[in-house]
């Protein structure tokens, strides 16, 4: 009778120690992720304070918002942002004359436009080198590490600035001692920079920033995509469409000459014979 109330008791007490045991691991567990993931916050938030030449994606400056951050010191605003002065204060000016006027000239593209003002958009984002966050790993960051990592500072830059109004700007992405160069194009700006017309671009503009030519790169690449933009350049893709045409035009013309010359052949053997020869041929009575 009084072993079955103390078994009870006992079961009672084993499940709420169990209970407070495994609310305590929770909460250690709770601290030990706030701690590793404010370590990481506060590592990835880096400034150009703790290393001037290394810059995050998070801390990466505004052009339109924060001017002198962006190494820009004269206007009030600019599509360039050059903090790590990547390019001397000439060249910048230069690169953001070019990209104002490349905003200007080009047409409105939004499905809803007001005055005319939603023209195509053309940004960009300088850095000496791409801080990236190894934690306490010791493997050596690869040249595939650092692709990765100047693709995703284009498109978090594209998304974070967000200056089109509906997808119709770009985001120039140059990283000078990773040698990397990135661009992160909107929605409806990939319309008409489509994947040929940005793979031939590449192709041209390419060979500048890997010789360290980034001056040049940049002011190729931005006066080609205003050219694409007014409609006046004209890539691989159009120019296989064209030579695809030629080449079946060419392939009829071909298949052409030959009918003519089959069926002449035939009417001197067959049809200038008389009648009962041309009997003979057909059923093969030679």
């Amino acid at each position: 009778m009084f072993i079955v109330p103390w078994t009870f008791r006992w079961n009672n007490n084993m499940t709420r120690y169990q209970n407070r045991t495994s609310n305590r691991l929770l909460r250690v567990m709770e601290l030990i992720n706030y701690a590793i993931y404010t370590l990481t916050w506060c590592s990835l938030y880096r400034t150009a304070e703790s290393n001037p030449m290394a810059w995050t994606k998070i801390s990466f400056p505004n052009p339109q918002v924060d001017l002198k951050a962006c190494g820009r010191h004269h206007g009030n605003s600019s599509w360039l942002c050059d903090p790590g002065n990547v390019l001397t204060e000439s060249q910048a000016a230069a690169i953001d004359n070019l990209l104002e006027e490349t905003h200007n000239v080009s047409s409105c593209e939004c499905k809803t436009c007001y005055n005319q003002t939603k023209h195509y958009i053309v940004a960009v984002a300088l850095v000496p080198e791409i801080y990236l966050y190894r934690g306490m790993s010791s493997t050596k960051v690869t040249s595939r590490d650092l692709e990765i990592a100047s693709h995703e500072f284009a498109e978090f830059m594209l998304e974070k600035w967000n200056f089109g109004q509906c997808g119709n700007d770009v985001v120039i992405f140059v990283s000078r001692d990773d040698n990397q160069f990135s661009l992160a194009i909107g929605k409806e700006a990939r319309s008409i920079l489509t994947a040929r017309a940005v793979l031939k671009i590449r192709t041209e503009v390419n060979g500048y920033f890997h010789s360290g030519d980034i001056y040049t790169g940049l002011h190729q690449t931005v006066s080609i995509f205003q050219a694409v933009f007014l409609h006046q350049y004209e890539y691989h893709g159009t120019v296989s469409r064209k030579l695809f045409l030629i080449f079946i035009g060419i392939g009829v013309c071909l298949f052409l000459f030959l009918l003519s010359q089959t069926y002449h052949a035939y009417r001197e053997r067959v049809m200038l014979k008389p009648k009962h020869e041309r009997l003979v041929w057909l059923w093969g009575f030679t």
